[in-house]
């Protein structure tokens, strides 16, 4: 009985002290003020006479990391903070999710400045569903579901020349880099793979091998060969001299969307689909595939099981609409996510999830779309909203590129420059930190003049500090833009 009323006497005393404290309650659970974790007064050597708590550390104690995983460290956290559960839903929701419910969307990301198009071109009756640039200068060439091909002069703006041959809807085209081949694909089980030959603009060759719609074709560095993918998802590589096909392989479940070569290396081809997923493939590793799987040689698991180097659920498990693949270590994805991913391949391994380099964030709708500029330093994509945005590849390293020389210009300051070049040092490097911490860049540029979905996009410079960049879309126009590279600074 002693001892019990001695502990009411010591915990009245400190209810009294307590009472002329108008902070109590707050000091309390943030255990300042000498309150222990307990939410009792600690002495003059900073020691609780409560039992460890959430919310309290008394002088020295070690801070407790909190937990929202833990129930009792998310009821401290949401008595604290009313907001929580906002805050920790808004957390888990992906990008996508986000970027198309979220009304707050618009404050974080940006809509870049906006560019109209210099010129429209209209007579396509149906859907254009790809445009490329050339084979002759000054000339493009598009793809329309109207099952025509349209040969397009830029100065004037006429349509010089209308090409048939294809049975349905022509879906992709693509020039070679030699200036004397044009591809082209589309629907049906015949006349789906067609090469035109230029400048006479007649079909040379009809290549054979898809048995049903072929989505998208493109050349190889070298102008020798093309691949092509098929809504089976079937990749074939024709040999344009002789027209036979020399490689095929089923790469993805479902339809296959688009493939790259690597402009360094034609060896190497980069293939997205319908499944989501990327396959980088090897044609000199697929080519003597038939010898690694000989009964001596098949310990070499990689070749024996047909496993190649890929990204699986590349945009989180979202159809994969495009792909470049500007190096022998690089490739650009643009996805059903509504992102842009860029992927250094030295990162990526047969055991590890996917996790790209770097993201371009601030479209609200699936890119359909992407192209690369000649020198890489730029990217363009086209979005199912029906607007263009024109990227920098690589902001980080330019960033740092550009802090490097402030740092160079501030050691050989004069004693009057020095303050100004400090701070302007200072406010670039709070900028490259933020950059590289959040790791992803917005667009620089936004050309806008569609009405639906930009089904391709491709860009020319002209030496001379500008660049055009042509969209076709399908409002069944396409549409010419001009954009300074200063302007994208």
């Amino acid at each position: 009985l002693k001892q019990q009323l001695d502990l009411g006497q010591v915990v009245w005393s400190l209810t009294l002290a307590e009472m002329g404290d108008p902070f109590m309650l707050m000091n309390r659970a943030l255990g300042r003020g000498g309150y222990g974790g307990g939410g009792v007064k600690t002495g003059s050597a900073g020691t609780s006479t409560g039992a460890g708590g959430y919310g309290g550390y008394g002088p020295g104690a070690k801070k407790k990391k909190l937990d929202p995983n833990n129930p009792a460290d998310a009821a401290y956290l949401r008595r604290m903070h009313p907001d929580f559960d906002e805050v920790m839903v808004s957390a888990e929701v992906d990008y996508k999710t986000r970027s198309e419910t979220d009304a707050n969307f618009e404050g974080k990301f940006k809509i870049p400045p906006g560019l109209e198009p210099t010129r429209t071109f209209r007579e396509h009756v149906n859907s254009v569903d790809a445009v490329c640039w050339g084979p002759e200068p000054g000339q493009f060439v598009s793809a329309s579901h109207d099952k025509t091909l349209k040969v397009w002069d830029v100065a004037s703006g006429r349509c010089l020349e209308t090409l048939t041959g294809h049975s349905a809807g022509v879906y992709h085209c693509a020039s070679a880099s030699n200036r004397k081949l044009l591809v082209s694909c589309g629907a049906g089980s015949e006349n789906n793979l067609l090469l035109w030959q230029w400048a006479q603009k007649k079909t040379s060759m009809v290549l054979k091998g898809h048995n049903r719609s072929v989505i998208h074709a493109t050349f190889s560095p070298d102008s020798q060969c093309t691949s092509t993918v098929d809504q089976d998802g079937n990749v074939l590589i024709h040999d344009l001299a002789t027209g036979k096909c020399t490689f095929s392989k089923n790469a993805h479940f479902g339809m296959g969307l688009g493939s790259s070569f690597c402009r360094e290396d034609g060896n190497i081809l980069c293939t997205a689909g319908f499944d989501g997923c990327i396959h980088v493939l090897d044609l000199r590793e697929e080519a003597t595939r038939q010898v690694w799987h000989m009964p001596s040689t098949v310990a070499n698991w990689s070749s024996a099981s047909n496993v190649g180097l890929g990204i699986a659920g590349a945009h989180g498990g979202h159809h994969v609409y495009a792909v470049e693949c500007t190096s022998s270590t690089e490739l650009i994805s643009a996805g059903a996510d509504n992102t842009l991913k860029r992927w250094d391949l030295r990162m990526l391994g047969p055991r590890e999830a996917p996790r790209c380099a770097w993201q371009y964030l601030g479209h609200t709708s699936s890119i359909r779309s992407l192209c690369v500029s000649n020198d890489t330093s730029y990217l363009v994509t086209g979005c199912e909203d029906g607007s263009c945005r024109v990227w920098h590849k690589d902001p980080l390293a330019e960033r740092k590129g550009k802090l490097a020389g402030l740092k160079q210009g501030l050691e050989k300051a004069s004693p009057q420059e020095a303050r100004h070049k400090r701070e302007e040092y200072s406010a670039e490097k709070a900028s490259v930190d933020s950059l590289e911490k959040e790791g992803y860049s917005e667009a620089v540029k936004g050309l806008f003049g569609h009405v639906a979905q930009v089904s391709s996009c491709v860009w020319q410079e002209d030496g001379k500090g500008s660049a055009s960049v042509l969209s076709s879309s399908w409002d069944q126009t396409v549409n010419l833009f001009q954009v300074r590279l200063q302007d994208l600074q």
